[in-house]
Order: structure tokens, then sequence, then C-alpha cells
């Protein structure tokens, strides 16, 4: 696969299971806690983008990936 310097896709990186609870995780977040930086929508922690101190910790099953990469 070619693609972006830097960029590596892993298949299956996340099982079936871990992709369902991840969205079912997403999912149960209010409006409130979205924002919407350069036409994207994303669930934030950690403060805003471009805030260079992180104010708290990712939740854990968003963690554990990191923890695997």
């Amino acid at each position: 696969m070619s693609g972006s310097q830097g960029l590596r896709y892993i298949r299956d990186f996340i099982s079936k299971e871990e992709e369902l609870a991840l969205v079912a995780f997403i999912n149960v977040h209010p409006l409130e806690r979205w924002v919407q930086a350069s036409g994207r929508r994303m669930l934030n922690w950690g403060g805003k983008p471009g805030d260079r101190e992180i104010k708290e910790a990712l939740p854990a099953c968003i963690q554990a990936l990191v923890d695997r990469m």
C-alpha cells in the first residue's frame, strides 16, 4: 500500500469486539463534549486543539490502543 510517508496501515489492529465497544463509548457522549476544527468533528480529551497542557487523561479504552502502538 503506497501512501503518506510515516503513515502505516495495520490490518485488524482492533478486533470487531473492540470496534463495537469503541463505537458504543463514542455514542454515549453528549453533543457538548464534541468540538469542531478544520471541518472535522471530534471528541476531545486533554484540552482544546492547540493547547499544549494536557488537562485530563485519555479514557482507558483509548489509552489501551495508544499503548499497543
